[in-house]
């Protein structure tokens, strides 16, 4: 039998004693932090909540305003407020617990209201009247507007009443679908009669569903085809080259890999969709004029036709990017670009970015200017000093073509601008900075 002196037993004792209270301390301090937690994000969750509801109450009206509207001016101001409380409802939104990909119905809508409304602006400002169909889709955005906020309205009410919160004392630490977004869900289910909006803006449904044009009607590849394009055009050897998994998105591309790249050939046509290879360290040693030369040496050998014009180019990380605008009766494409890297340490061919070029090329009708290049030239602030011009289609935000003059200039302080007027309208259609940096030269 051991025996255990008085003093050991004393400090066996005490020591027991010192751990009991260290955990109950470290649980009690656990269970107060995760009160904190809850109590956090019940406040955050409320916040979110009141400016959701508040938000979506604000367009319910303003949305009612529309539809009534008929002047430029007006219609604008409205317009406005409505992007800025969509803007807001879709950060509130975004910090709320539900499934994100699930409400596809309610985020169009929060995206749509205020880009279509401004949509609507451009056409009353240039003189031109708002269709009866495009009344109606109002109408019925006026309609989802107050499904919605009546739906985020009685969350509301449940949260301060404390009805789906217990769930998230119940389920601080797992993953759970709260009561709010099952309302959401049923909400998107009634949701049967939202229009689909087809307008020359980014969040039209049209930009949703848009395939590329170079492969639509392209014959289709077989691997092997497929295996041979990448070992011929980038120079990999066979045995380092494997096959990866397809994929099967919108471009449907058949996918190749070695220990330090990635390959994406287009199942139709067979063309290099995106070619990246890694690279840890790279020493610059190359100019940016050297980078450019070898970019326009690599253009010539992807497998795409035609006639490429280089336009911007920007270096970082070793990497010189050269964006390429196909160009063809004397017009610069700059829907169809195509992107080059080449490493600044040895001329290296780092990436090719074609799906610019795959989406949007498709054989065209030739294209006149119906205004001459003085007219268009009037069009341009007298302050700016032309110093180069150009014919160009540039793409608008709705994936829409514009055939304009292209204007380089000066300004004040020796700032270079590019002034884009329609060749046909002669309206203003954009105007860019040219930004000349010790990475190259952007355009904002």
């Amino acid at each position: 039998m051991i025996r255990i002196s008085k003093r050991n037993a004393i400090r066996m004792v005490s020591l027991f004693t010192a751990c009991f209270l260290a955990a109950v301390g470290f649980a009690i301090k656990e269970n107060n932090l995760k009160n904190y937690y809850i109590m956090l994000n019940r406040h955050n969750y409320s916040k979110n909540l009141e400016e959701l509801s508040a938000c979506l109450n604000n367009i319910e009206i303003t949305v009612k305003k529309v539809l009534y509207s008929s002047s430029a001016s007006e219609f604008g101001g409205l317009a406005a407020e409505l992007w800025k409380e969509s803007g807001v409802a879709k950060n509130a939104l975004a910090e709320l617990p539900y499934n994100q990909t699930e409400l596809t119905v309610i985020n169009r809508f929060l995206s749509q209201v205020g880009d279509y409304s401004l949509f609507l602006t451009k056409k009353l400002i240039v003189g031109n009247e708002i269709t009866t169909e495009e009344r109606d889709n109002i109408l019925k955005l006026s309609t989802a507007a107050s499904g919605i906020a009546g739906t985020v309205s009685e969350s509301l009410t449940l949260f301060n009443d404390g009805y789906w919160t217990e769930e998230l004392v119940s389920s601080i630490d797992e993953n759970y679908i709260s009561s709010f977004s099952e309302s959401m869900k049923e909400l998107e289910e009634t949701l049967t009669d939202y229009p689909t909006l087809i307008y020359d803006g980014p969040f039209s449904d049209h930009m949703l569903t848009s395939s590329p044009k170079l492969t639509e009607n392209a014959a289709e590849v077989g691997r092997d085809t497929a295996r041979n394009t990448v070992l011929e055009v980038l120079k990999i050897s066979p045995e380092n080259l494997h096959e990866d998994t397809d994929e099967n998105g919108t471009l449907p591309c058949y996918t190749f890999s070695t220990d330090n790249s990635e390959t994406y050939i287009t199942k139709r046509g067979g063309y290099i969709a995106s070619f990246r290879k890694y690279v840890e360290s790279i020493n610059s040693k190359l100019s940016y004029d050297e980078a450019v030369k070898k970019a326009e040496e690599y253009i010539k050998n992807i497998g795409i036709e035609g006639e490429f014009k280089k336009t911007y180019y920007f270096a970082d990380e070793g990497m010189c990017t050269v964006n390429f605008a196909y160009y063809e009766n004397g017009i610069t494409y700059y829907t169809d670009l195509i992107k080059i890297g080449v490493s600044l340490e040895n001329g290296e061919l780092l990436m090719v970015e074609t799906t610019g070029y795959i989406f949007n090329h498709h054989e065209r009708e030739k294209r006149e200017p119906q205004n001459t290049e003085a007219a268009a030239k009037e069009k341009v602030m007298n302050s700016l000093e032309i110093t180069d011009t150009r014919l160009a289609l540039i793409p608008t935000s709705g994936r829409e073509e514009r055939l304009c003059y292209e204007f380089v200039c000066k300004g004040k302080s020796d700032h270079e601008v590019i002034v884009y007027i329609n060749a046909n309208t002669l309206e203003e259609e954009d105007i860019l900075i040219l930004l000349k940096t010790d990475g190259g030269i952007l355009v904002k």
